[in-house]
């Protein structure tokens, strides 16, 4: 093992291919030249090892600043920064999809937010990239952020088609029998959808029916009704509906 001893007028600071070390400490590193020198003082010694043997000495002839004293020293430029980075970009991106049509209903947003965080993530990568602030975590956390911002947005994308597709899941008929309704709702959606509640007039049905894409399924409630006109509302739990207003006849069959 290699120890780093004292030496007049300053400390020896040893530094190897994987990383620096005083006192025994040793500190992995993937720039440990770069490193010691970070955490150096005027009149300290920069052993250099290769392969377990001294190669070199650099005696550090004035004190360096850090660059993560000087992150410390210049913080309030630098948050003033990446911010100013992250609404330059949401703006110019919002701005980009509001142009194409002159409006914000073609996921123009989701796309603006996401945008903006991407920007913002790999602003704070490149951060603590120069600045050699704990590179592993902030590399991970990186992956991890970048996943989820995968997901919010393809996600959001994913609900916002099925609400579009809202309009192609259809009650084709409603039939009013002896205390039963019949509802024929028809999707003709590019997916299979499940039909959870029902709604007559005022009164509630939960259910569970599914309907494959492009078939009609005729669901059977009982329900009491009157002479008159009922809106009548399908839900499902794909976040899709369809309603419609549908008049009962005179006398009950």
């Amino acid at each position: 093992m290699l120890i780093a001893t004292g030496c007049a007028g300053g400390k020896i600071i040893s530094i190897n291919e994987t990383g620096w070390w005083t006192d025994s400490q040793f500190h992995n590193s993937y720039s440990p030249f770069k490193d010691a020198l970070n955490n150096a003082s005027a009149d300290d010694i920069i052993a250099i090892y290769k392969n377990n043997k001294l190669a070199r000495i650099v005696r550090v002839t004035q004190s360096s600043t850090t660059q993560t004293q000087l992150l410390l020293e210049n913080w309030l430029g630098v948050f003033v920064g990446i911010l100013f980075v992250v609404t330059a970009s949401f703006g110019l991106i919002l701005y980009a999809g509001y142009r194409s049509n002159r409006r914000l209903n073609k996921g123009e947003m989701r796309r603006a937010i996401a945008g903006a965080f991407i920007v913002g993530i790999h602003c704070l990568l490149i951060i603590a990239l120069v600045f050699n602030i704990e590179r592993d975590v902030v590399i991970g956390a990186y992956l991890g952020g970048i996943s989820s911002i995968m997901g919010f947005y393809f996600g959001s994308r994913t609900l916002q088609q099925q609400q579009e597709e809202g309009g192609n899941l259809e009650i084709e008929n409603v039939e009013f029998k002896d205390g039963k309704v019949v509802v024929s709702v028809r999707n003709r959606c590019s997916m299979d959808v499940v039909v959870d509640a029902v709604y007559i007039g005022g009164k509630h049905f939960d259910l569970k029916e599914e309907i494959p894409s492009g078939s009609v399924k005729h669901i059977e409630l009982d329900f009491e009704w009157e002479s008159g006109k009922y809106k009548v509302k399908v839900c499902t739990s794909e976040g899709l509906k369809a309603e419609e207003n549908f008049s009962s006849p005179a006398f009950k069959s």
